[in-house]
C-alpha cells in the first residue's frame, strides 16, 4: 500500500543528448543538510563522453539552489575509485 512508502523529496534527473536520454540519477533530499544519490547510470553507448560529468554538474547546481550541504553516494566498493578520482568526491 502507498501508506507504507514515503516518496517525499525524491527526484529523478535525466540528461538528454540529441533528444535521447543518456544518463540518469535518482535523488532523495532530506532537507538542507543531506541528499543521497542511490542510483546513477549512463547508457553503455554513451559512456566516456562526459555525460555523467554533465549530469553531476547539473545535480550539484540543483542541490546548491536548494541549499543542500552534503551529497551522500552509497557506492559499491568497486566504484569508489571512480567517484574519488573521476569526480573529485
Amino acid at each position: 500500500s502507498q501508506k507504507d512508502h514515503d516518496f517525499q523529496g525524491m527526484f529523478t534527473v535525466v540528461l538528454k543528448h540529441r533528444g535521447k536520454p543518456v544518463s540518469t540519477a535518482t535523488l532523495r533530499v532530506f532537507g538542507r543538510q543531506l541528499a543521497e544519490m542511490p542510483l546513477v547510470a549512463t547508457r553503455e553507448c554513451a559512456r566516456r563522453q562526459g555525460h555523467c560529468r554533465a549530469l553531476m554538474a547539473a545535480i550539484e547546481t540543483f542541490l546548491g539552489d536548494l541549499q543542500v550541504q552534503e551529497l551522500c553516494l552509497p557506492a559499491a566498493a568497486a566504484t569508489e575509485a571512480t567517484w574519488i578520482h573521476g569526480f573529485n568526491f
